[in-house]
């Protein structure tokens, strides 16, 4: 794999002024560079999260689920993912139906497939959104055997990763924001999640003020 480096070289000279040799030292600065790569892409989503949140404030009932495609759209081509959506859970929580989907070119769209899915039918997966945590899968592949349901259905889509978070209004999970990776597999960390909980947070409360 590649990797950066820094490198310092001192010429040695000769009596005859003509260079011989050289010192050099070579110090492995990959580590550094991913750190603060990270931190400007931290720093970035940051940013567009801040005009995302400027954006829905005030805007008009009308506009509120353009506003949504967009910032789906928005979010993921900055993170790098495939395809991202919307559930809304029935108010009894018991079905639960995709509102909004974005997909890169040449994803195939699956919001015409996913209307009131039972909530039971993928009941590992649900549990944890619904208890108001992260569903954080970077490998569809090795999942336990306890979510083979969601195992086919994730992979009858083709997604090879999956991040889910859950919206949450007045204490109440009334609905999802996923991420799926389907060209390869994706790992999201802790603070690029916790980031994208804030934008589940902002549309949530559009929707609701709607």
């Amino acid at each position: 794999q590649w990797v950066w480096v820094r490198t310092i070289s001192t010429p040695v000279f000769g009596i005859d002024g003509k260079i011989t040799h050289f010192n050099g030292l070579s110090q492995d600065i990959t580590q550094q560079r991913k750190t603060f790569a990270e931190l400007e892409h931290h720093n970035a989503l940051e940013n567009l999260i801040l005009s995302l949140s400027t954006r829905f404030i005030n805007i008009p009932n009308h506009e509120i689920d353009i506003a949504i495609d967009e910032a789906l759209k928005e979010i993921s081509e900055f993170i790098g993912v495939d395809r991202a959506y919307i559930f809304a859970y029935s108010d009894d929580q018991k079905t639960m139906s995709c509102t909004h989907e974005w997909c890169r070119l040449g994803v195939t769209p699956q919001i015409q497939n996913l209307n009131k899915i039972k909530v039971e039918a993928l009941s590992w997966s649900n549990e944890i959104l619904l208890k108001g945590e992260l569903l954080n899968i970077p490998s569809v592949a090795n999942l336990p055997e306890i979510a083979l349901c969601e195992k086919r259905e994730f992979q009858s889509q083709e997604i090879l990763s999956l991040l889910a978070v859950p919206m949450i209004f007045q204490g109440k999970v009334t609905g999802l924001l996923g991420f799926d990776a389907v060209r390869s597999e994706k790992s999201w960390n802790a603070e690029s999640s916790k980031l994208l909980q804030v934008v589940g947070s902002i549309i949530v409360n559009a929707q609701e003020n709607k």
